[in-house]
């Protein structure tokens, strides 16, 4: 393998001219948004004042920054596709053939040093000018640095003639007495009651960005759909119990055929977040250590074992047990998708993401949502099933009076027959559905009792946190405090009061009460959760230049 080769940066030579961010633009014609070398900024001081007399006491200094070609790449491990790598001279590089364009990387990185290229669809970023390397020339930054505050060549050899790159400091400057050199010039020295530099922020714009509207619909999809399968499985095997199969398959199949579609149709939705969705078939090809490659690997295997599961249910092919274990394997599929799902945003560089309250939020969303849909699911279909065979029933009536009149025989007596045999258990269905509304309203109140519990202390680690994670709770508690009272004010009224009425009146008979109560609980609890998202996504604040 070459030898790795890298930049090497002296801050105390830049002015901050951004010669080199120009000449790496020209020379890989970016467009507009996109700038592989940057030049921050840097700033800070007062005012003291002296008798009647105020004298500034400021400095400034500047950064050139561009990718780092890390020994480790943060960018490199967490991409699904493989398409960020390393290459022989242990160049960061990517592959657009491979490159979906998720934006993973971009994520990930502490240096901003992958960039979307919008009208490709892929991620780019900084390639070391390879190609004037091999023609034995500087790359464009450092050929066009006015103050030669850029070096570039083989890592061994710069720290050989700098010293370790992790040491900054007077330390590494040559004694007072030799001839200054690019390089080794002393670092200008602050005051120690100086304030702590700021880096100017860029202003982060809308509060709530459509952009991840795609990711929202998946997640949300995804983890109600994963909720949905494990409360049915739950329901299936306590019931057939007390109520037997029969019963059980009446009640619970409409709900099950209806998870498919949703999951489907998050997946589907989650297309529309990829700049280049045609590379996706190479999502899987980092299952060693991207969390996002898992996630995609376990959301189609869910998708795939539910379908198989909801057509020999259908069928009613295999024996009940082995149908048994097929679902199972399959809820644990899916609980693997929401784990992978939630790690997917345990990234080091965003404090308001890399936090415990991720994956709990996340699985409380899944039991959350997955209950109340089952609920209104489990009533609609039964609401539906009794109306249609009390619908063939009074057909079968009038039809029967008409013979009779006509002083023939009934001839359809045998298909009303027919219904009510195939409704002989509607009583154990009827008791089946109102103890299954019972039980997801009790767990429906106790998840809204999380909820309430981890969000103030979530908010608390913000608010205590360094200065990204204080930024993103300034984002959900002021720019977004409409949208979380909102948020808590639907979730509240959808778990908690609704929740609360639909166990009463599950014990009562009257079912029209439960089928409002149920879709109503949902409803307002799949806002509340679809705004929760959306201030998660916008509270993104990543740590790095």
């Amino acid at each position: 393998m070459a030898k790795q080769l890298g930049f090497y940066f002296d801050q105390t030579l830049c002015t901050g001219c951004k010669a080199c961010q120009v000449a790496c633009k020209d020379k890989n014609d970016l467009p507009v948004g996109v700038t592989w070398r940057r030049v921050a900024e840097y700033s800070g001081g007062t005012w003291q004042q002296e008798g009647d007399t105020f004298t500034p006491n400021v400095f400034t200094y500047y950064t050139s920054i561009s990718c780092n070609h890390c020994d480790e790449p943060a960018c490199v491990q967490v991409c699904p596709t493989t398409a960020m790598h390393k290459d022989e001279h242990g160049i960061v590089t990517i592959d657009d053939g491979k490159c979906v364009g998720c934006r993973y990387c971009e994520w990930a990185c502490p240096y901003g040093a992958p960039q979307y290229d919008k009208n490709a669809g892929v991620m780019t970023k900084c390639d070391l000018c390879i190609d004037r390397a091999n023609a034995g020339e500087q790359p464009a930054c450092v050929a066009a640095c006015p103050s030669r505050a850029l070096e570039f060549g083989e890592i061994e050899e710069l720290r050989a003639k700098y010293g370790d790159t992790a040491a900054i400091g007077v330390q590494n400057a040559r004694p007072p007495h030799d001839p200054p050199q690019p390089g080794h010039h002393p670092p200008p020295r602050r005051p120690a009651h100086r304030p702590r530099h700021r880096r100017h922020r860029q202003p982060r714009g809308d509060l709530m960005n459509v952009h991840e509207l795609p990711l929202v619909a998946f997640t949300i999809l995804a983890q109600m759909s994963v909720g949905s399968f494990v409360v049915l499985g739950v329901i299936h095997l306590a019931g057939i119990r007390k109520h037997g199969h029969s019963a059980v398959d009446k009640l619970s199949d409409p709900a099950l055929y209806a998870i498919g579609p949703a999951i489907v149709l998050g997946m589907a939705g989650s297309m529309l977040h990829l700049g280049n969705p045609l590379n996706a078939l190479n999502a899987i090809n980092h299952l060693g250590s991207s969390w996002l490659s898992r996630e995609i690997f376990f959301g189609s295997a869910f998708a795939c074992m539910g379908a198989a599961f909801a057509v020999v249910q259908w069928r009613r092919w295999l024996t009940p047990m082995l149908r048994q274990v097929l679902a199972g394997l399959t809820a644990l599929v899916g609980l693997a998708l929401v784990y992978c799902m939630s790690m997917v945003y345990m990234l080091p560089t965003v404090p308001a993401w890399n936090h415990w309250a991720t994956p709990v939020t996340f699985f409380t969303t899944t039991f959350l949502l997955g209950a109340l849909a089952v609920g209104a699911a489990l009533v609609i279909a039964y609401q539906y099933r009794q109306r249609a065979t009390a619908k063939v029933l009074v057909t079968a009536d009038i039809a029967a009076g008409a013979d009779a009149d006509a002083g023939e025989t009934p001839e359809v007596e045998a298909p009303a027959a027919a219904v009510v045999a195939d409704d002989a258990d509607g009583a154990a269905t009827s008791s089946l559905l109102r103890s299954s509304l019972r039980w997801i309203a009790t767990a429906s109140i106790v998840m809204l009792g999380v909820e309430f519990v981890v969000l103030p202390i979530y908010a608390l680690d913000l608010a205590n946190g360094n200065v990204n994670a204080q930024a993103s709770a300034a984002i959900l508690m002021s720019g977004g405090g409409v949208y979380l009272i909102a948020r808590l004010v639907l979730v509240f009224a959808g778990a908690g009061l609704l929740g609360f009425f639909l166990y009463r009146f599950a014990g009562k008979g009257a079912e029209r009460r439960l089928v409002y109560l149920a879709t109503s609980a949902f409803v307002l609890v799949l806002a509340s959760e679809t705004i929760g998202r959306l201030l998660f996504y916008s509270s993104f604040d990543r740590i790095g230049i």
